[in-house]
C-alpha cells in the first residue's frame, strides 16, 4: 500500500521529523554553540522530514546513506551502558552525565530517526540506485563547512574520534569510515530488498 493514500500519516510523520530538528536548533541556540547547526544528525532529520512531506524517496534515502551506521553505532553504545554498565565506545558518555536535559531528549531521536525513515521509504517509488553518490559529495561537504565554520569544535567528529580512540591520520581514517559506512548501508539496503521482495 502506498504512502500516498495515506497523507495524513506521511505529513505528520514528516512534520515531526522537521520538528525535531527545528528543537535541536533551538538548543544549539540556548547553549551558544552555533558550530553544532552543522551536526549531520541534525541536518538529515530535516531532509528526512522534507522527503517525506514531498514523497521524495532519494532524499529520504540519500539521508539514511550517512546517518544509518552512525545511529546504529550510538544505540549500541547506549544498549550496552545498561547491559555493561558503560559504554563501548564513549561515544554516548555525555548522555549519562549531569547536563541539560533538552539535548538528552534531542539526542533519543537516534532510535527511531533510521527505523521510521525506512518504514517510509519503503512505501514510496523506488529511488535512483546511485543517489549515494548524493551522499559521498554531501559528507565532503559538511566535513569542508565542519572544519571551517564550527568554530574548532569537534562537530560531526572532524578534528578526532568523537569515542575513547586515538585514530592515526585522522583526517583520512573519517572520509574512510563514512565511504565504508555508505556501503555497508548500501549492502543492507540490498539485503533488506531481498528479504522483503521489495524494491528501495
Amino acid at each position: 500500500m502506498r504512502f500516498q493514500r495515506h497523507g495524513l500519516l506521511l505529513t505528520l510523520l514528516g512534520l515531526g521529523y522537521i520538528a525535531i530538528s527545528v528543537l535541536a536548533y533551538y538548543n544549539v541556540l540556548l547553549s551558544n554553540q552555533p558550530g553544532d547547526i552543522f551536526w549531520f544528525c541534525y541536518m538529515s532529520i530535516f531532509l528526512i522530514g522534507i522527503g517525506m512531506l514531498g514523497y521524495n524517496s532519494s532524499l529520504i534515502k540519500s539521508q539514511l546513506y550517512i546517518i544509518m551506521i552512525p545511529n546504529l553505532v550510538w544505540v549500541l553504545d547506549f544498549i550496552s551502558y545498561f547491559v555493561l554498565g558503560h559504554t563501548l565506545f564513549g561515544i554516548v558518555d555525555y548522555f549519562f552525565i549531569p547536563g541539560k536535559i533538552l539535548e538528552k531528549i534531542i539526542s533519543l531521536q537516534h532510535i527511531f530517526t533510521v527505523p521510521l525513515a525506512l518504514f517510509v521509504l519503503f512505501h514510496l517509488k523506488k529511488s535512483p540506485r546511485k543517489i549515494w553518490l548524493v551522499s559521498c559529495f554531501q559528507i565532503a561537504f559538511i566535513f569542508i563547512i565542519s572544519r571551517f565554520l564550527s568554530g574548532g569544535e569537534n562537530v560531526n567528529c572532524v578534528y578526532h574520534f568523537c569515542g575513547r580512540a586515538a585514530i592515526p591520520m585522522y583526517e583520512l581514517s573519517w572520509f574512510i569510515a563514512f565511504f565504508v559506512m555508505i556501503a555497508l548501508a548500501d549492502i543492507i539496503f540490498s539485503g533488506l530488498s531481498k528479504a522483503f521482495q521489495r524494491p528501495i
